[in-house]
C-alpha cells in the first residue's frame, strides 16, 4: 500500500498538496483523506495509484484537532481569513463556565456547514456561490463530537483540543459555541493532529519528503 503522511502547511489547500506529492513521487493516480483549508495545517494522509480504493473507508475515521480562536469578533467565513466584526461580550466567561458550555456540544448534533466551504451545491463548491454573493440553502448534517477538552484560557483568547466524526467544521462549532456564550468568536489557528491511527507526529512537511526521497 502506498501512502504518505503529510504534515500539510499553513496557505496550502489539500488538492495542491497531493498534486505536489504525486509529481514528486512520480505516482499516476493520488487522493487524500479529510480535506483541510487552507489556514489548517497538520496530518493529511495521501494515497496513491491502487491505494485509493481505500479512501472510501478511511474517510471515516475519528478525526482529532487542536484549534485557537478568540472571544468578542466574528467573522463572515467563520476564521480569520473573513471579514471581522467586533461582537463585545456582556462579560468575561469564567474558565469554569467554558468548561461546562464545551461538554454540552459533545455528542451527536446537527451542524449547518459554513458558506465557505468545500461543501458542494450541484457540483459547485459553497465558498464559490459565496463569493460571488449568491444565495443558496444549507443542509444540516449529522456529526459526533466524542470529546472537547479545554487546553488553555487567557481571555479573550483559549485553546481546545477535539474528538469529531467526520464531517465536522470545527470553525462553525466555535462559531456556534460563541453564540452560547453570547459572544461573537472566530477560529485564528486549526491543527489536526490525529485521523484514525495516524498521527501528525509520524507526518512529513513537503520539503522535508522531498529532501528524504531524493537524497
Amino acid at each position: 500500500m502506498s501512502i504518505l503522511l503529510l504534515n500539510k502547511e499553513k496557505n496550502m489547500t489539500s488538492f495542491s498538496a497531493i498534486k505536489q506529492a504525486q509529481k514528486e513521487l512520480g505516482f499516476s493516480k493520488a487522493g487524500h483523506g479529510g480535506t483541510l483549508d487552507p489556514l489548517a495545517t497538520g496530518v493529511l494522509p495521501i494515497f496513491f495509484d491502487q491505494s485509493t480504493k481505500f479512501l472510501q473507508f478511511f474517510n471515516s475515521e475519528t478525526k482529532e484537532y487542536i484549534a485557537d480562536f478568540i472571544f468578542g469578533i466574528s467573522s463572515n467565513t467563520e476564521d480569520i481569513t473573513g471579514i471581522l466584526t467586533y461582537e463585545k461580550a456582556k462579560k468575561e466567561p469564567k474558565e469554569s463556565e467554558i468548561k461546562s458550555a464545551l461538554k454540552k456540544f459533545e455528542g451527536i448534533t446537527e451542524q449547518i456547514p459554513p458558506k465557505f466551504s468545500a461543501k458542494k451545491i450541484n457540483g459547485v463548491p459553497m465558498y464559490k456561490l459565496a463569493r460571488k454573493g449568491q444565495d443558496f440553502e444549507r443542509k444540516s448534517q449529522k456529526i459526533n463530537i466524542y470529546n472537547i477538552e479545554l487546553l488553555g484560557y487567557e481571555y479573550p483568547r483559549f485553546q481546545i483540543k477535539i474528538s469529531c466524526s467526520k464531517g465536522t467544521y470545527i470553525r462553525s462549532l466555535i462559531n456556534d459555541f460563541g453564540k452560547a456564550l453570547k459572544s461573537g468568536a472566530h477560529l485564528t489557528e486549526l491543527r489536526r493532529t490525529k485521523i484514525g491511527e495516524f498521527s501528525v507526529n509520524d507526518s512529513l512537511k513537503i520539503m522535508d519528503f522531498i529532501k528524504t526521497f531524493k537524497s
